[in-house]
């Protein structure tokens, strides 16, 4: 930009402003500047849409790929049977196979887990658990279906906590 500078300053010293051609010139000069500075401004702008577009583009796939998860999830759910509301030990099957699942109190952690005999698995866990722990139901069944629970929601599971799942969306009987 210094250059065409140069060169326009060069024009205006051959070509004074007080003379007709001179002021038409100076004009000319200025306007063919503004439009090289709005030009320097539109190519930076242009930049920086560059960059919120590639940077929505990854936030936009992000969003994509969880939707996808959780169609998958929610497609799954419909094939597994849905969890019988009980929220009191006492009422569960004791000597059947049952998938309880169990929530840490005052947090989104929920116990997927299979047990034949539930109040010695209940005392069991509650021994390792500093928070206490709440039913919110149960499916009878076996081992497989409980890998079926787990491999639904999978995506929800926490990291170095076996058969425990952040907030997973249970579809319950009613």
């Amino acid at each position: 930009m210094s250059g065409l500078r140069d060169f326009l300053q060069d024009i205006d010293r051959r070509y004074p402003p007080n003379t007709d051609f001179g002021y038409i010139r100076y004009l000319n000069n200025e306007h063919i500047i503004r439009l090289i500075e709005e030009n320097q401004r539109l190519k930076y702008e242009n930049s920086e849409l560059k960059y919120e577009s590639e940077r929505l583009k990854i936030e936009f796939q992000d969003e994509i790929e969880r939707l996808k998860i959780d169609r998958d999830t929610l497609l799954k759910l419909i094939t597994i049977p849905p969890i019988i509301k009980c929220n009191n030990f006492s009422d569960l099957p004791e000597n059947a196979g049952i998938i309880y699942f169990m929530q840490e109190e005052n947090t989104l952690c929920v116990k997927i887990g299979h047990s034949t005999g539930i109040s010695s698995r209940r005392s069991n866990l509650q021994t390792g658990n500093p928070r206490e722990l709440h039913l919110l139901g149960y499916v009878e069944g076996d081992k497989e279906l409980e890998k079926e629970f787990h491999t639904t929601y999978r995506n929800f599971r926490i990291e170095g906590r076996r058969e425990w799942y952040y907030n997973p969306p249970l579809r319950y009987s009613y």
